[in-house]
Order: C-alpha cells, then sequence, then structure tokens
C-alpha cells in the first residue's frame, strides 16, 4: 500500500514538472507589422520624461481622470511646447523641443512600439527626437518663456565666433588647425596699432619730401633699396617688402592654395602658375616657403591691381584678399582724399609702384634673371611698355636683338639708376 502511494506521488510529480517546461517553453507567437507613417493632418506621438525619480501618481488618488495633458503648437510648426499638470499637483510640467536639451545634437532615433495579442499585430510608430521633451517643473509667475527675439539676434559673424569657439574646445586637431589658419587670414590690427602706423607713414612721407626737396633728383617711386649692397638679394630685401606680419599669414595658407584641389590654377596669374612645379620641386623647406609667399604675395598684388581696373574688375571679383593684406596694400597703393579716406582708383604714381613691387619680386623668383613674356600678360602690358619700370629699378635688359628674341631682365649689383626726367614749367603753359 505504501509503495502504491509512492508510485502515484511520483506520477504526479512528474507531470507537474512537464506541465511546468511546457509552460516555460517560448510558443511562437505569428504577428503582422504594420509600420505608421507620419500623417501631417495628425500630430505624431509625443514622449515626456521627468529626468529625476519623481513619480507624478505615488500620491495621487485614482479617480478614474487622468492627467492634465496639453500640447501647443508655435506658429513655426516644428516648435512644440508639451505641458504636463499630474493629477492632484499644483506645479506644471513643461518641456519643450526648441530648448534647453533639445538644443543639443540628435544621435539617436526612436520608435514607439504596440503589440496586440488578439489580432497578433505590432504596431511600430517612429517618434522624432524632436519629439521627446524633458518635463522640468514650472512655477506660475516665476518661470518665463524663452525671449525668442534673444534666441533670433544673433549674426551671421556671432554664430560663427561661437561655432569657432565649440570647435576649439571639443574639436579635432584638424578642425582647430583650421579655425586658426582662418582667424589669421581675417586677423585686423587693432584701432591703436593702425593710428600708429598712420603717423608714422606721415613722418616717413614728411622725411621723404624733405630729402627730395634737398637733392636735384626726385625720390624714386620703387620699393625699399641699398644702393650699397653688393648682392641683389641685399639690393631689395624681401623683408621690406612682405613684412614678418604678411609673411606668417601668407604662409599658413600655403598649403591650401599650393598643395589642394581646391583652388584651380586658373585662379592663379599666369607667372604664378608656371613656377608652381619649380616650387614644388625645391627640398629645402625654408627655401620653399620663402618662394611660396612672394608667389602668393604676386598673386594678392596682381588680383588688387585688377580689382582697380575698370577693364579687369571682372576676372578679380571671386578672389579674397587676406585682410591684413588688404590694409597694407591700401596704404601702399592708394591716395587719401581731403577726408582721410581712401579713393577707390589708384593714381599713376601709385599703380607704377604697385608695378614696380611686381616686377621686382618676379626677378627674385627667377633668380633675378626674368623672362618679362608671362609678367607682362599679367600686368595688361606690352614687354615695351615695361621696359621704364624695369630701368627705373636699375634694371638691365641683356639680349633680344634680332626677330623673336626677347631681352632678358637682369639686376646688376651696386644699382646703378638711370637720370629721371624733369618737366621745367614754362610760363603760359600747363602739364
Amino acid at each position: 500500500m505504501a509503495e502504491q502511494e509512492l508510485e502515484m506521488e511520483l506520477e504526479d510529480y512528474s507531470l507537474k514538472k512537464e506541465k511546468k517546461k511546457k509552460r516555460k517553453r517560448k510558443q511562437p507567437i505569428d504577428l503582422k507589422i504594420e509600420m505608421v507613417k507620419e500623417n501631417q493632418e495628425k500630430i505624431a506621438p509625443l514622449v515626456g520624461y521627468f529626468p529625476t525619480g519623481y513619480d507624478p501618481h505615488k500620491k495621487a488618488q485614482d479617480d478614474g481622470n487622468g492627467d492634465d495633458v496639453k500640447v501647443y503648437r508655435h506658429v513655426r510648426r516644428s516648435r512644440l511646447e508639451l505641458v504636463v499638470k499630474p493629477k492632484g499637483s499644483k506645479v506644471n510640467f513643461v518641456g519643450t523641443n526648441y530648448s534647453g536639451e533639445a538644443e543639443a545634437p540628435i544621435s539617436c532615433q526612436y520608435a514607439l512600439g504596440v503589440f496586440d495579442k488578439e489580432t497578433q499585430t505590432l504596431k511600430i510608430v517612429k517618434i522624432e527626437s524632436n519629439k521627446i521633451f524633458r518635463l522640468e517643473p514650472k512655477f506660475a509667475g516665476k518661470d518665463k518663456a524663452p525671449d525668442e527675439a534673444k534666441v533670433e539676434a544673433l549674426t551671421a559673424q556671432e554664430r560663427a565666433e561661437r561655432l569657432n569657439d565649440l570647435t576649439m574646445a571639443l574639436g579635432t586637431k584638424k578642425a582647430k588647425k583650421q579655425v586658426r589658419e582662418k582667424a589669421n587670414l581675417n586677423r585686423k590690427e587693432n584701432e591703436e596699432t593702425q593710428k600708429q602706423m598712420g603717423e608714422k607713414i606721415k613722418k616717413l612721407k614728411v622725411l621723404a619730401n624733405a630729402t627730395a626737396g634737398d637733392n636735384s633728383e626726385p625720390a624714386r617711386n620703387i620699393p625699399y633699396h641699398d644702393t650699397t649692397a653688393e648682392t641683389p638679394e641685399r639690393a631689395y630685401p624681401i623683408e621690406k617688402i612682405i613684412s614678418k606680419g604678411e609673411n606668417e599669414i601668407l604662409q599658413k595658407a600655403l598649403h591650401y592654395l599650393f598643395y589642394t584641389e581646391k583652388v584651380a590654377l586658373e585662379a592663379f596669374p599666369i607667372f604664378v602658375r608656371n613656377r608652381i612645379q619649380k616650387m614644388k620641386e625645391i627640398e629645402d623647406e625654408t627655401e620653399r616657403q620663402t618662394l611660396g609667399v612672394i608667389l602668393s604675395y604676386m598673386t594678392h598684388l596682381i588680383k588688387f591691381k585688377d580689382k582697380h581696373s575698370v577693364d579687369h574688375k571682372a576676372s578679380a571679383k571671386d578672389h579674397r584678399i587676406p585682410e591684413m593684406l588688404l590694409q597694407s596694400f591700401n596704404s601702399k597703393f592708394k591716395d587719401a582724399d581731403d577726408g582721410g579716406k581712401k579713393k577707390r582708383e589708384m593714381s599713376g604714381p601709385k599703380n607704377d609702384l604697385l608695378i614696380s613691387h611686381v616686377l621686382l619680386l618676379s626677378l627674385m623668383v627667377d633668380d633675378f634673371n626674368s623672362n618679362p613674356t608671362d609678367i607682362a600678360q599679367d600686368l595688361r602690358m606690352t614687354t615695351l611698355k615695361l621696359r621704364p619700370h624695369y630701368l627705373n629699378l636699375g634694371v638691365k635688359m641683356v639680349g633680344g636683338k634680332g626677330k623673336g628674341k626677347i631681352a632678358q631682365a637682369t639686376l646688376p649689383v651696386p644699382l646703378n639708376f638711370p637720370p629721371m626726367e624733369q618737366r621745367r614749367r614754362k610760363k603760359g603753359r600747363k602739364y
């Protein structure tokens, strides 16, 4: 009898165990998935959450009425505001999709899934990340809505500055380098420095006029030079033509100008275009950078001349000259009117001075033995018209005798200038 009872208990135990196993087995579900697309006539689902451990229903009594939920849409249809007032609470919880946490970059996608067991249907509704609201407590009369006028008051320059600050704080090394280079290109001298430079230039002009009055020969309209120098490099020192600040700016832009495909070769003057390969083949880093700076400076000078020419203005309309260089060019090559402002056009002497700078730099690039054909095309002049400018620099034209032959421009030292022609004023005649 005892054995039979024991067997029955064992059978019941095994049956119960099998039933338990069957219950644990996951039954396959044959379901239908339906993706609900957004309908412009209906608002998409909104998700609001409390960032803290606050539970609005913990102390509230369930009387069958839900929380008071309101959605406000701005006149700009993309802006939404979700206001939730939990049952029994005196505090409104407000979340927006345009301020606070919503201003952070969007890196996730969300969806809401609802499974109906009876119909075996899973509905998935996509929730845009701007439809997720962080609900913050707002007390009546204490908090004000964000001032939209202030949000939209930022200018394009201010937005760019904030973006640059963000890049410098969190960006990659490459991005930070690009921001620094762009800042150098747009760098302006402060007002105090400009004022000091203006006073120095005035003193130099007074000194030059006084010196010219003492000598029988007037001052030459050419770059700084040393008549006692024994080498062409020291006769016209490059550091007196391109300042240290200009040199630093041009060096930082060299890679962008000459070593990337972002700038087409057609954008450069013919002279520069024909010598870019020569610059790239130089092995010495310092020599290569020096040549690159001179070519870049020449490019900006020629484009500056075209910008102030009525006939060739269109060819330079897309060219951008760095701000510091533009200030320097305006100071050197443009006259001021009676009010102290720079004139839009270049006068004859200032235009000649600019041409002298370009010719001198072209000689430096070609080791002071240059063929003037391509630089003449860039300056919109013939080689014959360039000859007086070369002679005024102390340059000697060698060769060129015979049909089809072109004279080479060389710079002998010490510098030997031809006598300057002076016009004598005669009574009753004006020049």
